[in-house]
């Protein structure tokens, strides 16, 4: 690791539960990200297994780089929920990460050359590769992440979609860290990687890289959500639309982000806004449909962003 001046500093946050199978693997990986300084803060959400003893041993290995705070189970979107929240100030760059994935070595520092190609608060995501339990790539996994634009997120498409990236291929600058704890967001129930996703390019920019510099581990304990094998048809679409609660969880962050953050510039906001008020507000509706989030999305989720606009499911 190159320890001179230059070197960019790190804060990797981390989330586990019951994942000592695979977490030495996981940091392993992290520490053999090249061209940067990495410091892991991990928070156990209560495991009953051995992974605590797991974390301990790298604290002892690298005390300077491995920190350790044990909770109580609270579920993974407010452990890193409150991760985010409570992460120190003096790091250049911010990730989030995962207990049973592996990093390549370049991970962190591609999305770092892609942040600092511009200013302001800047926010990374990537493609990812998925592997089996034991990290043999898997052929035929699908995402409807996968059908997403590469380059530079537009504000309004992700008031259209609940997820720009997978949570682990997150990074960002201190600049959006900063704007992010204008807030106090510990023990909201929000996935972690859906707040970002919606905040990022509401504040500033957001990009998509459609390289991966991860391998996505599938197995049978994975917490978050599962991939599908088969790609979405627009039965699947209905189906999903109609199975949401009437208050999603991607508006639900839209109205927080709304109320809380001031620094959204006024162009955003009324995206911000119409996207709000289109259930109760017939001209916030056609606003909506006028600019038409979703395009140059897919086709697909143009499709969507209509079906989901004229039922009030958005």
């Amino acid at each position: 690791m190159n320890n001179n001046e230059k070197t960019k500093k790190v804060c990797v946050l981390m989330s586990t539960y019951n994942g000592s199978k695979y977490i030495d693997e996981q940091i392993d990986s992290l520490f053999k990200n090249k061209d940067v300084s990495l410091t892991l803060f991990v928070r156990d959400d209560g495991s009953t297994d051995s992974t605590v003893d797991h974390i301990l041993r790298y604290r002892e290995k690298y005390p300077e780089k491995v920190y350790l705070t044990r909770g109580s189970n609270v579920g993974f979107m407010k452990s890193f929920m409150g991760l985010l929240d409570h992460a120190p100030k003096d790091f250049d760059y911010y990730a989030f990460c995962d207990q049973d994935d592996v990093w390549m070595p370049d991970k962190l520092i591609k999305a770092i050359e892609k942040i600092e190609s511009v200013s302001g608060c800047a926010t990374y995501c990537s493609s990812e590769t998925y592997v089996d339990e034991h990290l043999n790539k898997i052929d035929g996994i699908y995402s409807n992440l996968d059908e997403l634009p590469t380059g530079w997120f537009k504000a309004q498409w992700s008031l259209s979609v609940s997820l720009v990236g997978l949570g682990c291929t997150f990074v960002w600058n201190k600049a959006m860290q900063d704007e992010i704890n204008k807030v106090r967001i510990s023990g909201l129930k929000f996935g972690h990687d859906q707040f970002i996703s919606i905040l990022a390019p509401l504040v500033g920019k957001l990009y998509r890289d459609g390289e991966s510099h991860i391998l996505y581990r599938q197995h049978s304990n994975n917490t978050g959500e599962k991939r599908y094998k088969n790609k979405y048809s627009i039965s699947r679409i209905l189906k999903r639309i109609f199975s949401r609660e009437h208050d999603n969880d991607n508006l639900k962050i839209r109205k927080f982000i709304y109320a809380h953050y001031d620094n959204v510039p006024e162009k955003n906001r009324r995206l911000l806004k119409y996207s709000i008020d289109y259930r109760t507000n017939v001209i916030s509706m056609f606003k909506m449909l006028k600019v038409n989030y979703a395009k140059g999305l897919n086709k697909k989720e143009e499709q969507k962003f209509f079906i989901q606009t004229l039922l009030h499911k958005l």
